[in-house]
């Protein structure tokens, strides 16, 4: 279908029926994902296009004590972990 577009496809956004289903073409213009934009709009104070996100850190979690763990809602528990390491035999 890409190899013969010109052939299937005239406009920029075209819908093709065949017997046992459709091609379908379109353009779209979208924003390039450019490097340091997040940067440059912060500098400019467009806050409107940035999103900030919270989220725990578990890694810091895993240090804490099991009184403290249970103050914010949560708790220390124990998992068995089972694993194992093959040697030599063929590569």
């Amino acid at each position: 279908m890409k190899a013969n577009r010109d052939g299937f496809f005239k406009g920029e956004s075209e819908r093709v029926d065949l017997r046992f289903g459709a091609l379908l073409y379109a353009i779209e213009k979208r924003v390039k994902r450019a490097k340091d934009v997040l940067q440059r709009l912060e500098e400019i104070g467009a806050e409107e296009a940035i999103i900030v996100t919270k989220s725990v850190d578990w890694d810091v979690l895993e240090g804490w004590t099991d009184e403290r763990l249970i103050e914010v809602g949560t708790e220390r528990k124990r998992t068995e972990k089972y694993s194992y390491e093959v040697f030599g035999g063929a590569k």
